[in-house]
């Protein structure tokens, strides 16, 4: 179980900041990117 965890965490830690990233871009271009 902790494997998993130590495996599942980093993943999940880089979805978030990727998801701040795409969040903050997307934002600050408006709705271009929505093509």
């Amino acid at each position: 179980m902790a494997a998993s965890i130590i495996a599942i965490l980093p993943m999940f830690l880089v979805y978030l900041l990727f998801r701040k990233r795409i969040m903050a871009a997307i934002s600050r271009q408006g709705s271009t990117i929505k093509g």
